[in-house]
């Protein structure tokens, strides 16, 4: 398993994402950041099985998490 470690310009724009999520809606905010938890222990598992959807910088069992893009479909 991976460590992942998010960049700081990564956990501000998470904190924007959410607070945008929580002006919406209240409740959104949580859900988000849960969605996110569960990706990124998906992710750290197993990195090379994910799309370059984010990019990353994998270094010995270290996952560092440098922008997340929400991508649809």
């Amino acid at each position: 398993m991976f460590k992942i470690e998010l960049f700081q310009t990564t956990s501000v724009d998470l904190q924007e994402a959410y607070d945008w999520c929580e002006s919406q809606l209240i409740g959104w905010g949580d859900r988000f950041i849960t969605e996110i938890d569960i990706y990124l222990d998906r992710v750290s598992e197993n990195p090379f099985r994910f799309p370059f959807s984010f990019l990353k910088n994998i270094v010995s069992h270290y996952l560092d998490v440098i922008l997340i893009a929400l991508l649809s479909r």
